[in-house]
């Protein structure tokens, strides 16, 4: 299994290393078979972590076998419902709010924390213990923050903080934008599913751009206290 993404993707000798992937999944389980089109994404290349999402009346069963498929590539899984996640086997919770004040379960070792709209809301899951943050994703009416704002949110953080940052992206531009501001990860979606040639040419797109965007990223993210 792949580290978890709770820590920075920084060299020992303080160079910093590509951005990494992050994926987000269709909602999953359901009447939909996406075990071919998450087995081609894994095989474009590396994904640090899958959020592995949930339809409405999911069979467990079938969301397992999308959670083993993903750890066998060792890419580190999250899902948003904490009981599913225990069934499925997978790695952690994704909160779609701030982090609540307490241990996760000690059988999943991730917990991060999304829809962070505010500033106090990033600082109050980083204080609360997430492992993560997640900035710029759609919320429930598929609206998101400008990209202008996500990026300057990025820099905010990554200059204060040593809690990794995720950064959602819509499209490889703002992939390598996002990578360029300092982002830790950068998570993918729709683009990646429904990309013309294929979730696993839309993987090895996006590796290539985090790669070359994150060369002009800033080094050492440490907390300047």
């Amino acid at each position: 299994m792949t580290p978890p993404p709770d820590t920075k993707p920084e060299t020992g000798d303080g160079a910093r290393d590509a951005c990494r992937l992050y994926l987000i999944s269709p909602l999953a389980g359901g009447g939909e078979n996406y075990a071919p089109a998450l087995v081609s994404a894994l095989s474009g290349g590396h994904i640090d972590c899958l959020l592995l999402r949930a339809a409405p009346g999911a069979d467990p069963a079938k969301l397992r076998i999308l959670c083993e498929a993903a750890q066998n590539a060792e890419t580190a899984v999250v899902m948003e419902n904490a009981a599913l996640a225990g069934v499925c086997g997978a790695d952690g919770q994704h909160f779609d709010r701030v982090l609540p004040a307490k241990t996760p379960p000690a059988a999943l070792s991730i917990a991060g924390a999304g829809n962070l709209r505010s500033r106090h809301d990033a600082m109050t899951a980083g204080e609360n213990g997430a492992d993560y943050v997640l900035f710029g994703e759609p919320g429930g009416d598929g609206g998101r923050p400008p990209f202008a704002a996500i990026l300057e949110r990025i820099t905010w953080w990554c200059e204060i903080f040593t809690v990794p940052c995720v950064a959602y992206a819509a499209n490889l531009e703002e992939a390598g934008q996002a990578a360029a501001a300092g982002a830790d990860f950068v998570a993918m979606g729709d683009w990646v599913w429904t990309h013309k040639r294929g979730p696993q040419e839309a993987v090895r797109e996006v590796l290539a751009v985090l790669h070359s965007a994150s060369q002009a990223a800033p080094t050492g993210f440490e907390a300047n206290a």
